[in-house]
């Protein structure tokens, strides 16, 4: 699913980066069933596949900052806790029924937030990793 990732997504850490892929096909997917107007199961559906594939994804980054005694550990699993929070609560909204222009927006800020986190955090994770790898 790495395909998926613009160029600036990419951090070079296989695994990451194929999670990365993933999230960002599934929440391109969502935005399309919003627009195209897909059933309310298909959205019910992918909503919580997303919900469950973040957390996979989370533990993973997570799993490689304990092992490699990342400095900012807490900082980048507090961001996780917040956006599994945010999460949680965007797709209550959605599921309880919303116009389609205001889920159409809480998707876009979810995918905001996304990116900018792999912009600004899991970055430096991927290079603090590859930095272990050349020692």
């Amino acid at each position: 699913m790495k395909e998926y990732l613009p160029n600036e997504l990419i951090t070079g850490i296989d695994k990451i980066d194929e999670q990365h892929g993933a999230m960002l096909y599934l929440l391109n997917k969502l935005e399309k069933y919003f627009k195209e107007g897909e059933g309310e199961k298909a959205i019910s559906d992918s909503l919580s596949f997303l919900e469950n594939y973040v957390k996979t994804h989370f533990k993973t980054e997570e799993e490689y900052m304990i092992k490699y005694n990342y400095p900012d550990y807490e900082v980048h699993k507090l961001e996780h806790e917040k956006f599994r929070k945010d999460f949680a609560m965007k797709r209550l909204k959605i599921l309880r029924g919303v116009s389609k222009s205001e889920a159409l927006l809480l998707l876009k800020s979810l995918k905001d937030w996304y990116e900018n986190h792999v912009l600004k955090t899991d970055i430096v994770l991927a290079s603090f990793l590859k930095n272990l790898e050349k020692h």
